[in-house]
């Protein structure tokens, strides 16, 4: 199956299913933040993809988070174009959606739940909840520390019925976050156990830039080219 450039809901499809889950150097800075709050960055297929979203129910002004399994990277993009760019990690298992896969589900998604908006960078959450415990930054890159989630909580809903919504593969039933993580040197590369994990500060940057407006989530295993 090859990528299609349609705007059309199939895309959604065809984006999600394509291509496999490679690793990407992890050498590069956690975010790329785009000065000034603009937009300076933008592409044909952005736009077609923001528009899809658009006519399946995506605000106008709507934040769409377009990530890439092949690339871990995450694009923040509205209507204007690409906002930011952060390394992340997808899982270590690979990409699907059956439950107790530990593989991160492709598809259409939406942020349902945003937690922990006034805790500290390095906050640990245990089932959603925020514990005494802060992570200092000295220690968000332990290799042989416990894995945890950290500093912020974007949920994630999925909105195709039998891709990612449903029983025994639905995200937000499994618990498939985008959350702040203590192993912050595998970013870049696939290390979750099925979340997409984020380095700290930039997931503080991103919960941030969603403030007051509509979310959505694309994972595809790989951007169009």
């Amino acid at each position: 199956m090859t990528c299609t450039r349609t705007g059309t809901l199939a895309a959604w499809m065809l984006l999600a299913a394509v291509g496999a889950a490679a690793a990407a150097p992890a050498g590069a800075p956690a975010t790329a933040m785009l000065g000034g709050g603009r937009a300076v960055r933008s592409s044909s297929w952005i736009e077609r993809m923001f528009d899809a979203a658009a006519r399946k129910g995506l605000a106008a002004d709507g934040m769409l988070l377009l990530v890439s399994v092949e690339r871990q990277r995450m694009l923040v993009t509205d209507r204007r174009g690409v906002r930011a760019e952060h390394r992340i990690s997808t899982s270590r298992f690979g990409t699907g959606s059956r439950e107790g896969s530990h593989k991160t589900p492709l598809g259409l998604h939406r942020v349902a739940d945003r937690i922990g908006e006034s805790e500290p960078a390095g906050r640990v959450f245990v089932a959603r909840q925020p514990i005494r415990r802060v992570v200092p930054e000295r220690d968000w890159r332990r290799p042989q520390s416990s894995d945890m989630i950290l500093t912020r909580i974007l949920r994630l809903k999925g909105l195709t019925p039998g891709l990612n919504r449903g029983d025994g593969i639905d995200s937000y039933d499994r618990f498939i976050y985008i959350h702040g993580t203590n192993q912050e040197q595998m970013l870049g590369r696939p290390a979750s156990h099925g979340c997409i994990r984020m380095g700290n500060r930039a997931v503080i940057a991103l919960y941030r830039m969603l403030h007051g407006r509509e979310a959505w989530c694309c994972i595809m295993e790989r951007f169009p080219r």
